[in-house]
Protein backbone atom coordinates (compact mmCIF):
# COMPACT_ATOMS: atom_id res chain seq x y z
CA UNK A 1 0.00 0.00 0.00
CA UNK A 2 1.60 3.27 -0.84
CA UNK A 3 1.52 6.82 1.07
CA UNK A 4 -1.07 8.11 -0.82
CA UNK A 5 -3.94 4.96 0.05
CA UNK A 6 -2.46 4.83 3.42
CA UNK A 7 -4.04 8.33 4.04
CA UNK A 8 -7.26 7.16 2.43
CA UNK A 9 -10.35 5.41 4.05
CA UNK A 10 -13.81 5.12 2.93
CA UNK A 11 -13.23 7.67 0.04
CA UNK A 12 -11.72 10.05 2.39
CA UNK A 13 -8.29 11.84 2.83
CA UNK A 14 -6.54 12.70 5.96
CA UNK A 15 -5.48 16.58 6.33
CA UNK A 16 -2.09 15.86 5.52
CA UNK A 17 -2.86 13.71 2.04
CA UNK A 18 -5.48 16.88 1.03
CA UNK A 19 -3.13 19.29 1.91
CA UNK A 20 -0.47 17.83 -0.87
CA UNK A 21 -3.32 16.63 -3.43
CA UNK A 22 -4.48 20.35 -3.16
CA UNK A 23 -1.50 22.27 -2.45
CA UNK A 24 -3.18 24.01 0.56
CA UNK A 25 -0.89 23.98 3.78
CA UNK A 26 -2.34 22.39 6.92
CA UNK A 27 -2.63 25.82 8.57
CA UNK A 28 -4.64 27.10 5.51
CA UNK A 29 -7.54 24.83 5.57
CA UNK A 30 -7.60 25.17 8.96
CA UNK A 31 -8.43 28.98 8.52
CA UNK A 32 -10.85 28.19 5.71
CA UNK A 33 -12.61 25.33 8.08
CA UNK A 34 -12.74 28.50 10.88
CA UNK A 35 -13.90 31.02 8.41
CA UNK A 36 -16.74 28.38 7.30
CA UNK A 37 -15.25 28.26 3.53
CA UNK A 38 -14.06 24.50 3.91
CA UNK A 39 -14.84 22.26 6.56
CA UNK A 40 -13.69 18.78 6.77
CA UNK A 41 -16.52 15.68 5.80
CA UNK A 42 -16.05 14.01 8.72
CA UNK A 43 -14.52 14.64 11.62
CA UNK A 44 -13.05 11.60 14.14
CA UNK A 45 -14.80 12.82 17.48
CA UNK A 46 -12.11 10.21 19.53
CA UNK A 47 -9.06 11.52 17.17
CA UNK A 48 -10.09 14.97 16.45
CA UNK A 49 -8.48 14.15 12.49
CA UNK A 50 -10.18 15.86 9.88
CA UNK A 51 -10.88 13.86 6.75
CA UNK A 52 -11.94 15.68 3.38
CA UNK A 53 -13.47 14.41 0.01
CA UNK A 54 -12.50 14.16 -3.21
CA UNK A 55 -14.88 16.76 -4.73
CA UNK A 56 -13.50 19.19 -1.90
CA UNK A 57 -10.72 19.16 -4.18
CA UNK A 58 -12.57 21.57 -6.52
CA UNK A 59 -13.69 23.62 -3.76
CA UNK A 60 -10.13 24.68 -2.62
CA UNK A 61 -9.12 25.39 -6.23
CA UNK A 62 -11.82 27.80 -5.90
CA UNK A 63 -11.04 29.13 -3.04
CA UNK A 64 -7.14 29.44 -3.77
CA UNK A 65 -7.81 31.05 -6.99
CA UNK A 66 -10.38 33.77 -5.55
CA UNK A 67 -8.01 34.47 -2.92
CA UNK A 68 -5.88 35.49 -6.08
CA UNK A 69 -7.84 37.83 -7.24
CA UNK A 70 -8.23 39.29 -3.20
CA UNK A 71 -11.69 38.29 -2.53
CA UNK A 72 -12.17 38.71 1.22
CA UNK A 73 -12.96 35.40 2.85
CA UNK A 74 -16.48 36.24 3.70
CA UNK A 75 -17.55 37.06 0.09
CA UNK A 76 -15.99 33.62 -0.63
CA UNK A 77 -18.19 32.05 1.77
CA UNK A 78 -21.30 33.75 0.75
CA UNK A 79 -21.08 32.40 -3.10
CA UNK A 80 -19.64 28.58 -2.72
CA UNK A 81 -23.22 27.39 -2.85
CA UNK A 82 -24.34 29.20 -5.46
CA UNK A 83 -24.49 27.36 -9.18
CA UNK A 84 -21.48 27.71 -11.34
CA UNK A 85 -23.65 30.52 -13.32
CA UNK A 86 -24.10 32.44 -10.24
CA UNK A 87 -20.28 32.04 -8.85
CA UNK A 88 -19.49 33.24 -12.67
CA UNK A 89 -21.14 36.23 -11.93
CA UNK A 90 -20.33 37.20 -8.99
CA UNK A 91 -17.00 36.41 -9.68
CA UNK A 92 -17.08 39.30 -12.49
CA UNK A 93 -19.29 41.49 -10.11
CA UNK A 94 -16.33 41.65 -8.40
CA UNK A 95 -13.77 42.14 -10.48
CA UNK A 96 -15.94 45.64 -11.75
CA UNK A 97 -15.84 46.53 -8.38
CA UNK A 98 -12.41 45.73 -8.15
CA UNK A 99 -11.50 47.81 -12.03
CA UNK A 100 -13.44 51.34 -10.15
CA UNK A 101 -11.48 50.50 -6.83
CA UNK A 102 -8.82 51.07 -8.82
CA UNK A 103 -9.35 53.55 -11.04
CA UNK A 104 -10.54 56.29 -7.53
CA UNK A 105 -6.82 55.37 -6.35
CA UNK A 106 -5.38 56.36 -9.57
CA UNK A 107 -6.94 59.34 -9.56
CA UNK A 108 -6.58 60.12 -6.05
CA UNK A 109 -2.68 59.33 -6.66
CA UNK A 110 -2.89 61.82 -9.38
CA UNK A 111 -4.71 64.23 -7.07
CA UNK A 112 -1.87 63.95 -4.46
CA UNK A 113 1.11 64.17 -6.64
CA UNK A 114 -0.65 67.48 -7.93
CA UNK A 115 -0.65 68.80 -4.47
CA UNK A 116 2.59 67.31 -3.51
CA UNK A 117 4.20 69.30 -6.68
CA UNK A 118 1.91 72.67 -6.51
CA UNK A 119 0.57 72.34 -9.77
CA UNK A 120 -2.44 74.27 -9.72
CA UNK A 121 -5.72 72.34 -10.18
CA UNK A 122 -9.23 73.47 -11.87
CA UNK A 123 -10.62 76.46 -10.85
CA UNK A 124 -13.89 76.37 -9.27
CA UNK A 125 -15.87 79.80 -8.71
CA UNK A 126 -16.55 80.65 -4.95
CA UNK A 127 -19.33 82.22 -4.09
CA UNK A 128 -21.38 83.64 -1.05
CA UNK A 129 -24.68 83.54 0.14
CA UNK A 130 -26.47 84.23 3.45
CA UNK A 131 -28.82 81.26 4.79
CA UNK A 132 -31.54 82.00 6.83
CA UNK A 133 -32.16 79.50 10.28
CA UNK A 134 -33.59 76.18 9.97
CA UNK A 135 -35.52 74.06 11.66
CA UNK A 136 -33.89 70.30 10.36
CA UNK A 137 -34.82 66.47 11.23
CA UNK A 138 -31.15 64.97 12.07
CA UNK A 139 -29.50 61.84 11.66
CA UNK A 140 -26.10 61.58 12.90
CA UNK A 141 -23.38 58.56 13.05
CA UNK A 142 -19.59 58.43 13.02
CA UNK A 143 -18.29 56.21 10.70
CA UNK A 144 -15.37 55.67 8.13
CA UNK A 145 -15.18 56.48 4.42
CA UNK A 146 -15.82 53.49 2.97
CA UNK A 147 -19.39 53.19 4.81
CA UNK A 148 -20.35 56.91 3.56
CA UNK A 149 -22.72 55.82 0.55
CA UNK A 150 -24.72 52.96 2.87
CA UNK A 151 -24.96 55.44 5.43
CA UNK A 152 -26.50 58.44 2.94
CA UNK A 153 -28.94 56.13 1.44
CA UNK A 154 -29.98 54.92 4.92
CA UNK A 155 -30.37 58.01 6.60
CA UNK A 156 -32.04 60.35 4.28
CA UNK A 157 -34.56 57.15 4.17
CA UNK A 158 -35.28 57.37 7.86
CA UNK A 159 -35.36 61.03 7.59
CA UNK A 160 -38.09 61.17 5.16
CA UNK A 161 -39.97 58.41 5.95
CA UNK A 162 -40.25 59.95 9.91
CA UNK A 163 -41.43 63.30 8.45
CA UNK A 164 -43.88 61.57 6.33
CA UNK A 165 -45.46 59.70 9.47
CA UNK A 166 -45.35 63.17 11.12
CA UNK A 167 -47.58 66.48 10.56
CA UNK A 168 -44.59 67.78 8.60
CA UNK A 169 -43.07 68.27 5.42
CA UNK A 170 -39.65 68.59 3.65
CA UNK A 171 -38.69 72.19 2.16
CA UNK A 172 -35.26 73.34 1.25
CA UNK A 173 -32.62 71.47 0.57
CA UNK A 174 -31.08 68.09 2.34
CA UNK A 175 -27.23 68.20 3.12
CA UNK A 176 -24.74 66.27 4.89
CA UNK A 177 -22.38 68.24 7.14
CA UNK A 178 -19.05 66.46 8.17
CA UNK A 179 -17.89 67.42 11.61
CA UNK A 180 -14.93 65.29 10.99
CA UNK A 181 -12.65 64.47 8.33
CA UNK A 182 -13.67 61.16 7.48
CA UNK A 183 -10.83 58.44 6.40
CA UNK A 184 -10.40 54.57 6.68
CA UNK A 185 -8.95 54.31 9.98
CA UNK A 186 -10.74 56.48 12.62
CA UNK A 187 -14.30 57.12 12.30
CA UNK A 188 -15.80 60.87 12.31
CA UNK A 189 -19.33 62.27 12.76
CA UNK A 190 -21.64 63.15 9.89
CA UNK A 191 -24.94 64.47 10.06
CA UNK A 192 -27.95 63.85 7.63
CA UNK A 193 -30.36 67.02 7.92
CA UNK A 194 -33.57 67.78 6.26
CA UNK A 195 -35.05 71.45 6.91
CA UNK A 196 -38.71 70.82 7.70
CA UNK A 197 -41.59 72.95 8.36
CA UNK A 198 -44.98 71.65 10.58
CA UNK A 199 -44.66 69.14 13.74
CA UNK A 200 -41.95 66.74 14.20
CA UNK A 201 -41.20 64.98 16.77
CA UNK A 202 -37.01 63.54 17.86
CA UNK A 203 -37.40 59.80 18.01
CA UNK A 204 -34.24 56.73 18.75
CA UNK A 205 -31.21 58.58 16.37
CA UNK A 206 -32.98 61.49 15.21
CA UNK A 207 -32.93 64.76 16.76
CA UNK A 208 -34.76 68.16 15.94
CA UNK A 209 -32.51 71.35 16.27
CA UNK A 210 -32.44 75.04 14.67
CA UNK A 211 -29.89 75.71 12.22
CA UNK A 212 -28.69 78.42 12.67
CA UNK A 213 -28.68 81.38 10.43
CA UNK A 214 -24.91 82.42 8.52
CA UNK A 215 -23.09 83.47 5.95
CA UNK A 216 -21.29 80.83 3.89
CA UNK A 217 -18.76 80.18 0.91
CA UNK A 218 -19.93 77.81 -1.52
CA UNK A 219 -19.19 75.70 -4.83
CA UNK A 220 -21.81 74.51 -7.43
CA UNK A 221 -20.69 71.46 -8.98
CA UNK A 222 -22.24 69.01 -11.18
CA UNK A 223 -23.33 65.50 -10.43
CA UNK A 224 -20.19 64.06 -12.07
CA UNK A 225 -18.18 66.50 -9.75
CA UNK A 226 -19.49 64.13 -6.79
CA UNK A 227 -17.36 61.32 -7.37
CA UNK A 228 -14.42 60.90 -4.91
CA UNK A 229 -11.76 62.30 -5.11
CA UNK A 230 -12.92 64.67 -7.54
CA UNK A 231 -14.79 66.47 -4.93
CA UNK A 232 -11.44 67.45 -3.12
CA UNK A 233 -10.80 70.01 -5.27
CA UNK A 234 -13.96 71.91 -4.19
CA UNK A 235 -12.77 71.47 -0.87
CA UNK A 236 -9.29 72.80 -1.63
CA UNK A 237 -10.83 76.27 -3.45
CA UNK A 238 -13.09 76.62 -0.45
CA UNK A 239 -10.46 76.36 2.05
CA UNK A 240 -7.76 78.43 0.02
CA UNK A 241 -10.67 81.46 -0.60
CA UNK A 242 -11.24 81.54 3.32
CA UNK A 243 -7.45 81.16 4.79
CA UNK A 244 -6.70 83.90 1.55
CA UNK A 245 -9.63 86.14 3.37
CA UNK A 246 -8.60 85.44 7.32
CA UNK A 247 -11.83 84.07 7.67
CA UNK A 248 -12.41 80.98 9.82
CA UNK A 249 -14.51 78.09 7.99
CA UNK A 250 -17.23 75.86 9.76
CA UNK A 251 -18.21 72.39 9.27
CA UNK A 252 -18.30 72.31 5.84
CA UNK A 253 -21.87 70.60 4.57
CA UNK A 254 -23.05 69.36 1.04
CA UNK A 255 -26.34 70.47 -0.10
CA UNK A 256 -28.43 68.54 -2.70
CA UNK A 257 -30.31 71.11 -4.55
CA UNK A 258 -31.64 68.98 -7.29
CA UNK A 259 -32.84 65.63 -7.53
CA UNK A 260 -30.30 63.48 -7.09
CA UNK A 261 -31.47 60.13 -9.35
CA UNK A 262 -33.10 62.52 -12.41
CA UNK A 263 -30.42 64.69 -12.76
CA UNK A 264 -27.88 63.85 -15.54
CA UNK A 265 -24.13 63.68 -14.68
CA UNK A 266 -23.16 67.31 -16.48
CA UNK A 267 -25.64 68.96 -14.56
CA UNK A 268 -25.61 71.31 -11.43
CA UNK A 269 -26.70 68.97 -8.62
CA UNK A 270 -25.28 70.52 -5.20
CA UNK A 271 -22.89 72.26 -3.85
CA UNK A 272 -19.71 72.27 -1.16
CA UNK A 273 -20.45 74.97 1.22
CA UNK A 274 -18.68 76.44 4.41
CA UNK A 275 -19.73 78.66 6.75
CA UNK A 276 -17.62 81.11 8.22
CA UNK A 277 -17.16 83.85 10.81
CA UNK A 278 -13.91 86.15 10.81
CA UNK A 279 -10.58 84.76 12.44
CA UNK A 280 -10.78 87.14 15.59
CA UNK A 281 -13.43 85.77 16.50
CA UNK A 282 -12.50 82.19 16.05
CA UNK A 283 -12.32 80.46 20.11
CA UNK A 284 -8.62 79.75 19.28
Amino acid sequence: MDGRESETAAGLMTIRAFSRRSRLTQRALRLYDASGLLAPAFVDEQTGYRYYTEAQLEVARLIVLMRQLEMPLSRIAGLLDLSPAEQAEAVQRFWLEAEAKAQRQRKLAGYLRGRLLGRPETRLAVQTREVGAQKVLVLGREILRPELQGFIVEAFAALYGHLDAAPARPVGSPMLIYHWELDFDSPGLVEACMPFEGSAEPAPGLAVRLEPAHREAFVRLTKAQADYPDILHAYDALSGWLEARSLVGLAPREVYFAPWDATPPDQPAFDVAFPFRPEEEDDA
